[in-house]
């Protein structure tokens, strides 16, 4: 479903590079066989490598984005 998506996006002019992030793609099946997927299709897929991408990964933004305010 997601790569049914981001295909129909595409055709609309939407970029051809994709983002995988949220608490869902922890799943480490569902992250690999949508990353698969989805450079079969030709897009650029972005993952986290350092940071997760739950809430911990929001934390972090957040706190990043509150130092930045200052």
């Amino acid at each position: 479903m997601i790569a049914e998506v981001c295909s129909g996006l595409r055709s609309t002019g939407a970029p051809e590079v994709v983002g995988l992030t949220g608490g869902v793609f922890q799943n480490v099946r569902l992250l690999g066989e949508t990353k698969e997927r989805l450079e079969r299709e030709g897009f650029r897929v972005l993952t986290h490598r350092v940071v997760p991408p739950n809430d911990g990964g929001l934390a972090l933004g957040q706190a990043l984005v509150g130092a930045c305010s200052f």
